[in-house]
């Protein structure tokens, strides 16, 4: 196997994650390399289908790789995915090899996800296109309660009465004009 892409004079060695699933483990960093075609066949055998997916599980915190890191098999730099809003944790991924790398412990926040059999949903668009729309919503409502204070929780009543009134356009035309 490869060397580990964290620790220079460190190899990967095999290791199994839960139920059997193989993957690669360096001793001295604690980092671990998963073959997503692997873990596809695993999900296989393992017959892993829901229909929901389940949220990422921060444990405790967990260091973060901030510097670029190359593909232990074909030294391609690993492209950085985020693994849901709340965790600010990303994972790297080889689109060659179709390898995934998790510092210590990011493992445990993927297990549920990896566990339902949409490991694979955290690379595609979608996936991450809602956590980002997560984010943008929730630096909105900060910015909201920054400029209301106090205020805020009367401006979100409001709103959600708005947002469900029948009438919600005719009232938005009224409020728009000068005169009542």
């Amino acid at each position: 196997m490869a060397s580990c892409p964290k620790c220079p004079n460190s190899e990967l060695r095999h290791t199994l994650l839960m139920d059997d699933l193989p993957a690669y483990g360096c001793s001295s960093c604690d980092g671990l390399l998963l073959s997503l075609m692997m873990y596809r066949h695993w999900q296989e055998m393992e017959s892993v289908h829901f229909s929901e997916s389940p949220t990422a599980v921060l444990t405790a915190m967990v260091a973060d790789t901030h510097e670029p890191i190359k593909c232990p098999r074909c030294r391609s730099l690993m492209t950085k995915y985020r693994i849901s809003a709340e965790i600010p944790n990303r994972v790297e991924y080889c689109a060659h090899c179709e390898d995934i790398w998790f510092d210590p412990g990011e493992w445990k926040c993927v297990e549920a996800i990896a566990r339902s059999g949409h490991l694979a949903e955290i690379f595609g668009q979608p996936w991450q296109r809602q956590i980002h729309r997560k984010i943008s919503e929730e630096m909105e409502t900060q910015r909201l309660k920054e400029l209301l204070g106090a205020d805020y929780g009367k401006f979100a009543e409001f709103r959600q009465w708005f947002l469900s009134h029948p009438n919600r356009s005719r009232l938005l035309a009224l409020l728009s004009r000068k005169r009542i």
